[in-house]
């Protein structure tokens, strides 16, 4: 979700259904809904928009401030952008691999398992 000039978007992964519920706009698309009182409201728009942003279909990742996480992984990298691993992880007993991303320093990094590979970026 963000905010342009007074206009909130979302970039949702599936077409949402819209629905009127007591004096709210409902949206409901895959696991996300979103309400909104309806007064207020001036217009809505749905467009299609190619994005690269695709999302992570299973719970094998976790990413949150400062690690990322894999499960069920052999080994968990993390290279910079040109292709140089700047740190590696093996699970442990649990199948849990995780890196630190807090000492590094902004910019796009690739994070890599056996099976997939992602990019994040550190801001």
């Amino acid at each position: 979700m963000y905010e342009t000039k007074g206009t909130t978007s979302f970039n949702l992964t599936e077409k949402p259904v819209v629905t009127f519920v007591d004096e709210e706009v409902q949206l409901v698309s895959g696991k996300v809904t979103v309400r909104y009182a309806l007064d207020g409201y001036l217009k809505m728009t749905i467009e299609e928009k190619a994005t690269d942003i695709k999302p992570i279909a299973d719970d094998s990742f976790r990413i949150t401030d400062g690690e990322v996480t894999a499960y069920g992984c052999r080994q968990l990298s993390l290279y910079t952008i040109d292709g140089k691993c700047v740190e590696t992880a093996t699970p442990g007993k649990d199948g849990t691999a995780t890196l630190s991303t807090a000492s590094l320093r902004k910019g796009v990094y690739l994070v890599v398992t056996d099976s997939k590979s992602f990019k994040i970026s550190k801001k």
